[in-house]
């Protein structure tokens, strides 16, 4: 494993044993006044732990998570979401992960994605392939070879980032069989193994969607922002989409049909 990689991989396995320590526990929810999301003591503690180690084998890296960053002027920096998913791991639910991306000039070249209640480890580098516990991972073909296969694409939105109402019942007619289990990241991590055919999701911080972008195209997928254009991930983003080439053009494209940019 490269030195990112590795650091990546020991910061994931203790993040994941503070999740697994805190799941389906009584644990203490706080909700943020800007966005109305919550926050607990596993979010802070994973951040905490982030903040501690990086810079120990990392220290010219900027750091940006979702509960506390570390700003500096850097072309490098790591972005992470400590506990993605914090609302369906607070009700039990097991659809939350760790992510990592560690970028040059916003562009992540090498990222970690680690479930930690099936214990999977999701690794890609730039150039280098996306694996899951060290074996290698592609997205779904496209188009479909089972005729009878309805389309399963994971679609996520609130009206205070953009109306996707649209897009959805587009999907519908398709037809496509949509959810939402409100984790950017866990339902990226989906569609670069495979398991779903793509992902539409409007959310506006680089941590969601920073470790999808390179996990998805190593594994031969197209990630861009909501309109089909590239964009950093060390910064404000504008959503992602994140399915088979083939696939995400005609995704992109509902977009651009129904929603404004």
């Amino acid at each position: 494993m490269s030195q990112h990689i590795e650091l990546g991989v020991r910061i994931a396995r203790k993040a994941g044993e503070i999740m697994r320590e805190h799941f389906r526990k009584d644990v203490h929810i706080d909700w943020k006044s800007e966005d109305h999301t919550p926050v607990t003591v596993v979010d802070t503690s994973v951040n905490e732990l982030l903040l501690k180690e990086i810079p120990l084998v990392l220290p010219d890296y900027a750091i940006y998570a979702e509960e506390k960053s570390l700003a500096k002027e850097s072309r490098f920096a790591a972005v992470c979401d400590p506990l993605d998913g914090t609302f369906p791991f607070t009700h039990g639910i097991p659809t939350f992960a760790f992510s990592l991306a560690f970028t040059e000039d916003g562009d992540p070249f090498a990222c970690i994605i680690y479930d930690p209640i099936l214990d999977r480890m999701y690794t890609a580098e730039k150039g280098k392939g996306a694996y899951v516990n060290g074996a290698r991972i592609s997205v779904k073909e496209w188009p479909l070879k089972n005729p009878e296969e309805r389309l399963s694409v994971a679609i996520s939105w609130d009206y205070g980032q953009r109306d996707l109402s649209q897009v959805h019942a587009s999907l519908q007619k398709y037809p496509a069989a949509c959810f939402n289990l409100l984790s950017a990241v866990y339902m990226g991590m989906l569609v670069a193994s495979g398991e779903i055919g793509g992902c539409i999701v409007p959310v506006k911080y680089p941590w969601d969607c920073a470790a999808i972008k390179l996990l998805v195209e190593e594994a031969g997928g197209k990630v861009t922002d909501l309109f089909g254009s590239e964009q950093r991930y060390d910064r404000t983003v504008d959503g992602f989409v994140a399915a088979h080439p083939s696939l995400h053009q005609i995704l992109v494209g509902m977009i651009q049909k129904n929603v404004m940019k």
